[in-house]
């Protein structure tokens, strides 16, 4: 499993292209459509899904993409978009970073 370093943020979203087995997709899709944070928006015919997460860190964001890779007849996860902005409220993890 991959160290997060711990930056808050107040607003973390990500694009992600799911594929998965097509013929299990009733399976797969009750499974993501459990996940916190997730919503589905299209699934195709041949197994790809388009995926938005939305969590309040980088670890909870990393979860939900290790969440998805690991369903049974998921196939492979890319993460495709990613944007954060950071708390008001916390240092910035890196200099150029400007609320």
């Amino acid at each position: 499993m991959v160290a997060v370093q711990d930056r808050r943020a107040r607003m973390n979203i990500a694009g992600v292209l799911v594929h998965a087995n097509a013929q299990r997709m009733p399976q797969v899709r009750g499974v993501i459509e459990q996940l916190a944070g997730v919503e589905i928006h299209a699934i195709s015919e041949a197994g790809h899904l388009v995926v938005t997460l939305e969590s309040e860190n980088d670890e909870q964001l990393l979860l939900t993409l290790e969440s998805l890779r690991t369903i049974p007849s998921v196939y492979s996860t890319s993460l495709v978009y990613h944007h954060c902005e950071p708390d008001e409220d916390q240092p910035c993890a890196k200099k150029e970073c400007k609320p």
